[in-house]
Order: C-alpha cells, then sequence, then structure tokens
C-alpha cells in the first residue's frame, strides 16, 4: 500500500514570514497586550543599562513591524510608561556628560513624537553598541545641538544640567 504523502506538503511549500500572524481568535489587541507583557517583564529582568535598552529597542522594532497601533501602546499603561521614561532612565544611571549621558538627553527629547517609529529604536541600539564599544560618538558640534535643542524645548531640563545658576521655582 503506498502511503500519501501529499497530505502534509502544504505545510513545508506555504512558506510564511515570522511576523504574519495567525491568531485563535481575530482579536489581535489581546496579542499585543501579551506581548507588551513580555516586553516590560524582561525589561524589568535587566541588569544593565546598555541591556535594558536594547531589550526595550528590540521589542519595540518587533511590535511596530508586526503592526501595533499607537492606540493599542497607550492602552498598556505600564509599557507607556518605560517608553517613556527611557531618556529619564538612561539620564538617571549614566554619568554626567559621557556619551550615554548624550544620549539620554536626545532620546528624552524626541520620545515623545517618534516612539511608534522603528528607525528611531534601531538608531538608539546602534547608538548604544557604538557606546558600549567606546567609541566617541557624540562630536562636541552634536553635543552643542542637543544642548541648544534641549534649551529650546525643554528649558527646565536644561537648567537642572547646564546652568550654573539653577532654575528658581516660584510657589
Amino acid at each position: 500500500m503506498k502511503k500519501r504523502r501529499t497530505n502534509y506538503i502544504h505545510l513545508w511549500l506555504n512558506k510564511r514570514s515570522s511576523y504574519d500572524l495567525r491568531l485563535a481568535n481575530n482579536y489581535p489587541e489581546n496579542y499585543y497586550k501579551k506581548c507588551l507583557d513580555n516586553l516590560c517583564m524582561k525589561a524589568d529582568l535587566c541588569e544593565s543599562l546598555p541591556q535594558y535598552i536594547e531589550v526595550l529597542c528590540d521589542g519595540m522594532v518587533k511590535l511596530i513591524d508586526m503592526g501595533i497601533s499607537r492606540r493599542d501602546i497607550l492602552k498598556h499603561p505600564m509599557a507607556f510608561a518605560k517608553i517613556l521614561r527611557l531618556g529619564e532612565d538612561i539620564l538617571e544611571y549614566s554619568e554626567r556628560y559621557t556619551d550615554m549621558f548624550y544620549l539620554g538627553l536626545f532620546v528624552e527629547l524626541h520620545i515623545n513624537k517618534c516612539f511608534t517609529s522603528s528607525k528611531f529604536y534601531h538608531l538608539i541600539k546602534r547608538l548604544v553598541g557604538k557606546i558600549k564599544e567606546k567609541i566617541g560618538y557624540f562630536s562636541d558640534e552634536m553635543i552643542n545641538h542637543i544642548k541648544m535643542e534641549l534649551k529650546k524645548e525643554n528649558y527646565a531640563l536644561y537648567c537642572i544640567y547646564f546652568s550654573s545658576s539653577k532654575l528658581k521655582l516660584t510657589s
């Protein structure tokens, strides 16, 4: 008796990309919520700042490439807070006036506008890789540009790090 092998041949011939999802139910929001939960858990388990940045950026690139919407990210308060706090976390855990510090300022300036752009996260990952390899990435011209942009867009933060006279708050 001849075995029929053609029954499962379509599984090998029908190759799909890894981002092409087939969900059991037609609710991708549930899947995105679980992915964001997983991303937050992985980020919380990181032991170093570069590892934290890479995990968060890798996860966001994968989610954006899968098609997560801005609305789905906004619905997950913990992930949204981690994303928006990325620049502050870099500033908090890096030494002042190092390349990592200026990366934190750059992220803090642009994260509100670019948190759904995979190119932005690729850039951050590339910069962290260069900084980890001890390649001086930020030139004096770039540092001055970041300072001027910070002074224009977020003067309070500029005063905290660069002003000799601290910003006076009125009560």
